[in-house]
């Protein structure tokens, strides 16, 4: 008896030992989901999306007053001189323009510009050096330790935009003409969403993302029933390829669908207002006036092969996009020759009467420049034509053309600035790992991030520059800048597809250096 009632007892014991250990089991849990519940969630950590979430990286500018551009330049030292040729206009002025209606695009709120944060657009190919990864990789192999200082100027260049975009009134989202002041302009506008674009910022970017999308809403808001970006000034052509050129771009880099039609429809003005030669006039005009025929203008020519290479990029267009390119881009060649006093081949102004009667005017520096990139953005840049034409270009390298401040090698309307423009693209497509682009890029970096305004911006030191006002100089010299990432050779993008990880890059030293 006395066995079986300790039995009895342990088991009791037992029992009463389990109740309790479960009662301060599910006590504690209870304690959890009270302080669990009285605690707010960070739903700001919270991203949900349909596609893996990629991290940029959000680079803050630099404080204007602790950036002594050339520290790292000092030791690039060369010789220059400057000769003349005869100028070429390129008008941007912006005139009263009656908009007599707008797209059809409903865009009623700037939010619908806005991209979803969560979702990262994945660029690829000619486009992938634009990712934070992808700058630094870019910089990194084809820099030569310039990266450091080009980049700053890069950051203040953005800045300085940011600041001048208007705010307020009709004008909301446009650039000026001259930045804080003028009249809006649909060029300038577009100039400056290019500016951005290339630096990888998209209207979802925590920094400049209102802008871009401002920017973006005011060309949409102000195209025309013709399917035209207004104002376009007094030459129509120009700001209507600029604005189409921005368009383009913004849709390859955030997949909106309300960017298409209005896309379409600039296209579609492109393909209507080529002439029979496969070029344009300022006003999409299909005969010149004073010669009866079809006028080609190099200068505004080479704005819509820019802008039709961007279509093409972002799949729109079709196959009719990719035969309007060509005949663009026949349209150019069409406007060169063979050079009579030096090197391979050289594009002119225009076809005028004395372009027509002994190919004058060939050996105009900028425009030149301006083919030789074409060449490549239509797909030729192995052709026969781009190799001669490169043969005249490389003499951009010579001594006396590289780029200095205050040294003027052309006489241009567009500017020393505009030429940099075209000529640092061409070599970098030709060869971005080659002796033209290395060398040029030295001298064009000192020249401009010395001689960048406090503010970020630059102004020309030629009087032709000067005329187009600081927005297109800054445009143009930052996107000269950041030629490295912008737009990749494709052959060039699939060696740094595979970029390392953002903690790579940060422990690696740039050692890669020019040899001039």
């Amino acid at each position: 008896m006395s066995v079986q009632k300790s039995l009895q007892r342990d088991h009791a014991s037992s029992i009463a030992i389990s109740l309790v250990i479960n009662g301060l089991l599910i006590f504690g849990l209870l304690t959890l989901v009270n302080l669990a519940s009285e605690t707010p969630v960070d739903t700001t950590s919270i991203r949900l999306s349909a596609q893996e979430t990629v991290e940029e990286v959000v680079e803050e500018p630099p404080p204007l007053e602790e950036i002594d551009p050339l520290d790292n330049l000092e030791e690039i030292t060369f010789e220059t001189d400057f000769s003349f040729e005869s100028p070429t206009d390129t008008p941007l002025d912006s005139q009263d323009v009656v908009v007599d209606a707008v797209s059809t695009t409903d865009v009623t709120e700037t939010v619908a510009l806005m991209s979803d944060i969560s979702s990262v657009v994945t660029m690829s190919n000619v486009m992938i050096g634009r990712t934070a990864a992808g700058r630094k990789a870019a910089i990194g192999k084809y820099g030569g330790g310039l990266g450091g200082v080009t980049e700053p100027a890069v950051m203040r260049a953005l800045e300085w935009l940011a600041k001048v975009q208007a705010k307020t009134g009709n004008d909301k989202g446009a650039w000026l003409m001259e930045g804080e002041k003028g009249k809006a302009n649909a060029g300038m506008t577009g100039l400056a969403l290019l500016t951005f674009l290339a630096h990888g910022e998209t209207p979802s970017s925590k920094i400049y993302g209102e802008n871009v999308a401002l920017g973006i809403r005011y060309l949409i808001d102000n195209q025309d029933s013709t399917g035209i970006f207004q104002p376009a000034g007094s030459h129509t052509g120009y700001g209507h390829a600029m604005a189409t050129y921005a368009i383009a771009e913004a849709y390859t880099m955030t997949g909106n669908v309300l960017l298409e039609e209005p896309l379409e429809r600039a296209l579609k003005v492109m393909f209507d207002g080529m002439n029979s030669t496969g070029g344009y006039d300022y006003n999409y005009a299909m005969t010149s006036k004073k010669s009866g025929g079809p006028r080609s203008d190099n200068s505004l020519n080479a704005w819509h092969v820019q802008a039709m290479k961007a279509a093409k990029i972002s799949g729109l267009g079709g196959e009719q996009l990719n035969a309007e390119l060509q005949k663009a881009m026949d349209g150019m060649l069409a406007v060169s020759g063979k050079l009579k006093d030096g090197p391979g081949r050289g594009f002119a102004y225009s076809n005028s009467k004395d372009f027509e009667k002994d190919r004058k005017g060939v050996n105009n520096k900028l425009l030149s420049a301006a083919g030789l990139l074409c060449l490549h953005l239509s797909g030729r840049g192995n052709s026969r034509e781009a190799r001669d034409t490169l043969d005249f270009v490389q003499t951009f390298t010579d001594k006396d053309n590289i780029p200095e401040w205050e040294k003027q090698t052309i006489g241009s309307y567009g500017g020393e600035i505009n030429h940099w423009y075209y000529t640092i693209q061409a070599f970098f497509h030709d060869n971005p790992e080659g002796r033209d682009f290395k060398k040029y890029m030295a001298g064009m970096a000192r020249a401009l991030v010395g001689n960048q305004q406090s503010d970020g911006r630059w102004v020309c030191f030629t009087p032709n520059g000067k005329k187009h006002g600081p927005v297109y100089n800054t445009t143009m010299a930052a996107l000269a800048l950041m030629v490295y990432y912008r737009h990749l050779p494709t052959t060039q993008a699939e060696n740094i597809k595979d970029y390392p990880s953002e903690e790579a890059l940060d422990a690696e030293e740039d050692d890669v250096k020019f040899s001039i």
